[in-house]
């Protein structure tokens, strides 16, 4: 039955000039317009490796102090070629920055120690704290050496998942077809006055409601995946995204990520996200399906709800902006910016925005990732909004539509 409700999107021509149009939009707003790639910039990487030596940190701090003296093109020790001066002092401070990251480490891992010591002696009205820095302390411990890599084409890629001045372009196109096609399938029948024929019994409404729910939860999720992959597409064409399995604090935007995880990961991480995103709205729009009945009716609330939880993430998003709000926040806007962050599931969308630091809320005394709280809230509600779905469709009326004109 799945197989079948899934041949419906296929055979819909409005659903794939749709999709078309949104896919080409995205192209067009994502793909760079000009080759980011730096053949001569990879290249230096490519042979200095991904392993800083004391060896390597020499040769290039000798290399760029015979740069920035005045050399027009400079030679670094076991490294083929010569490189311009700026292109040098660019590894050097790629590799600083590595050093001083480690001494970051260091320093959170003994500032740690010193909070867990204090609180052990003093525990009373301190249990919350004390469980905070010993996650910190297993954090730092167990991260990984970051790779020498150039981190600048990653950075453009994850800052442009999450750049708020598009906000999520690739991803509000997704949700509004995982919308479209969730009410298209639940009112095609009613649409078409064959409503009585195929759902004749209550024990026949069941299948054939799981089969079409499960169709549309597959359709929302494919379509989520295919821009993210587009969104991602654009960018491997014009750059070079390399080391994949590189921590993720090898990129210095990810440098206090909580999780131990690569960068291949990271993204994986974002695509999981987009997709529990996808199949909650999906499910919401087989609520209101089921709960209004009318297509133009049940479109119109589920792009309600998809701009209400769409408008607030969006708050969140640009809330740290000087230039949009002003930089010294209250406590309420703070509290309130929390709220959303906690409970909305579409700020999962700006995934990074949670991992870019120890982000956790206080849950009963321990510290939870923040992150767990919305995507415990998108799975609680796709189950809820597919039960009461369920419920609506079993106790759906079996007599057809009546159409205008036809006598009482």
């Amino acid at each position: 039955m799945i197989r079948y409700e899934l041949k419906k999107f296929l055979r819909s021509g409005m659903l794939w000039a749709v999709a078309a149009l949104f896919l080409v939009l995205t192209a067009y707003w994502y793909f760079p317009r000009e080759s980011l790639r730096d053949e001569e910039v990879s290249r230096l990487y490519e042979q200095a490796g991904t392993v800083l030596t004391k060896e390597l940190y020499d040769a290039v701090s000798d290399a760029n102090s015979r740069g920035q003296a005045g050399e027009a093109s400079v030679r670094i020790a076991g490294i083929e070629g010569e490189y311009h001066p700026n292109m040098v002092l660019g590894l050097y401070y790629n590799i600083q920055g590595l050093l001083e990251m480690e001494e970051r480490r260091l320093f959170a891992i003994q500032q740690a120690d010193y909070n867990i010591a204090e609180y052990e002696a003093n525990p009373e009205g301190n249990e919350y704290k004390l469980r905070y820095n010993r996650l910190i302390r297993q954090v730092y411990s167990e991260r990984k050496t970051p790779y020498l890599m150039d981190a600048s084409p990653w950075v453009l890629l994850f800052e442009r998942l999450g750049q708020p001045s598009a906000y999520h372009l690739a991803e509000a196109f997704a949700l509004c077809l995982a919308i479209l096609g969730a009410v298209y399938l639940f009112t095609a029948d009613r649409a078409a006055g064959v409503y009585p024929i195929v759902h004749s019994s209550r024990r026949g409404r069941s299948p054939a409601y799981w089969a079409r729910a499960a169709a549309a939860l597959l359709y929302a999720a494919a379509a989520m995946a295919v821009f993210f992959a587009a969104t991602v597409a654009c960018f491997a064409i014009q750059t070079d995204l390399t080391c994949w399995l590189a921590p993720v604090q090898s990129l210095y935007l990810f440098e206090h990520c909580p999780l131990n995880i690569s960068i291949a990961g990271m993204l994986a991480l974002h695509l999981a996200f987009r997709l529990a995103v996808a199949v909650f709205m999906a499910a919401f729009a087989i609520f209101v399906s089921c709960l209004a009945r009318g297509r133009l009716l049940s479109l119109g609330l589920g792009l309600a709800g998809l701009g209400g939880l769409l408008g607030s993430s969006l708050y969140v998003a640009l809330g740290g902006r000087e230039d949009v709000f002003h930089p010294n926040p209250s406590y309420t806007e703070i509290r309130f910016e929390q709220f959303f962050r906690s409970w909305n599931p579409l700020c999962l969308l700006d995934t990074q925005d949670y991992l870019t630091g120890m982000d956790v809320a206080d849950i009963a005394g321990w510290p939870v990732f923040r992150f767990v709280l919305p995507l415990l809230v998108c799975l609680a509600g796709l189950a809820a909004f597919l039960l009461l779905g369920w419920r609506l469709f079993l106790g759906g009326s079996c007599r057809a539509p009546r159409r205008a004109g036809a006598k009482a």
